[in-house]
């Protein structure tokens, strides 16, 4: 048996345009492979993993189609039976976020990660995505579409809130402003924007923390300023905060970059053209 490749078609729903953005269409495609990697590193364990995906095709016709191909990483080992097994865990697992809340074999919180991601695409700026494999893994195609999508992460939310343990770390986290208030404790809050992955983190301040945010300007709140908060980050599960205790608010980019008018100096060429001084230049 010879791998067969994998049809991705992406269709947008960007404003009626049937033409994704750049960042949709390689975000998609990228996101669909890194789940079919995770997969075959987790069933992998301590094995290298043997498989590299290829972009081996792609159609001009509108919806856009992709054709992604495994690859051997050794040319000598065959890969026949490690494709069909990934792909059935890869496609049967996110079929199985469409209609449970189990998680499926195989799907590491690296890998929910990237599914969700996947499905996240086409609930904003993506119409549809269609992912066709060989039948002899799957009969019909999966279909990622905006019910099928709201489905989805609705499910992997609550899997991954069963298998969450809570942590606490010192560290810091950069971000950008959204608001500054007091909630109904009378605690300072500092709402910000991570700028890694856009989520919104709240930030509770007190003692130098708190004398920080009352210097904050309401112009600052207005246009987003970026900070660095330090402090107590309290995690829900890997990698998502859920809030942070603030020791130290950092201000960055406060300062306004110079205008043109302050950088340009028409006095510069003493009069010259471009082209009379740069030659004065060479002649010097």
């Amino acid at each position: 048996m010879t791998a067969k490749p994998i049809e991705v078609t992406i269709r947008s729903s960007d404003g009626g345009v049937d033409a994704p953005t750049v960042h949709d269409l390689l975000g998609q495609v990228e996101d669909f492979v890194r789940v079919l990697e995770g997969v075959e590193e987790a069933m992998a364990g301590d094995e290298k993993p043997a498989l590299i995906w290829r972009v081996t095709n792609a159609t001009k016709n509108s919806p856009l189609t992709l054709e992604i191909t495994p690859y051997p990483e050794d040319l000598a080992i065959n890969i026949d039976r490690r494709v069909v097994e990934v792909e059935r865990a890869a496609i049967g697992g996110l079929h199985a976020l469409q209609t449970g809340v189990a998680r499926p074999m195989y799907f590491t919180d690296k890998v929910m990660n990237r599914a969700r991601c996947l499905h996240a695409r086409v609930q904003n700026g993506l119409a549809e995505t269609v992912i066709k494999v060989d039948k002899a893994v799957a009969r019909s195609p999966l279909v990622l579409n905006r019910s099928v999508a709201d489905t989805v992460q609705k499910h992997a939310r609550l899997i991954e809130d069963k298998d969450a343990i809570p942590y606490k770390e010192l560290g810091s986290i950069e971000g950008f402003i959204a608001s500054v208030e007091l909630d109904g404790r009378h605690r300072a809050v500092l709402t910000l924007r991570a700028r890694i992955n856009g989520e919104i983190v709240k930030a509770f301040a007190r003692d130098r923390a708190f004398q920080q945010l009352e210097r904050i300007k309401l112009g600052d709140v207005w246009s987003g300023a970026r900070v660095r908060v330090f402090g107590l980050l309290h995690f829900r599960r890997l990698g998502v905060i859920e809030h942070i205790d603030a020791t130290n608010v950092e201000m960055l980019d406060i300062e306004q970059l110079p205008s043109m008018d302050e950088i340009v100096d028409p006095t510069f060429t003493g009069g010259l053209t471009t082209e009379e001084f740069l030659e004065r230049l060479r002649n010097e």
